[in-house]
């Protein structure tokens, strides 16, 4: 299983609940994907990202399918990345 964890830092916080409520929307359908969570980033206080979004995957193989279904496209290039000030993503395998 693959964890994928994404960080983001909105360039208007007041938009976090937006955001995680269209990834709610969108990402548990995409191809690839078998979990999916997101939420506010509460610890540190002074975090310097907002929102975390957790992709759960089978394996390693389903990482590039995943990332390049139109349904992700359209969500980061025509959703997100707009509002988007810094993004941090990185995969664990357990």
């Amino acid at each position: 299983m693959i964890h994928r964890v994404a960080r983001m830092k909105l360039k208007n916080p007041s938009e976090a609940n937006a955001v995680m409520e269209e990834a709610r929307r969108v990402f548990p359908a995409l191809s690839g994907v078998v979990g999916f969570s997101a939420g506010l980033i509460t610890y540190p206080p002074d975090s310097e990202y907002d929102i975390c979004l957790l992709i759960d995957l089978q394996n390693e193989d389903k990482i590039e399918s995943y990332r390049m279904s139109p349904g992700h496209r359209a969500f980061v290039d025509d959703f997100l990345r707009p509002k988007l000030e810094k993004m941090n993503i990185f995969n664990v395998e357990l």
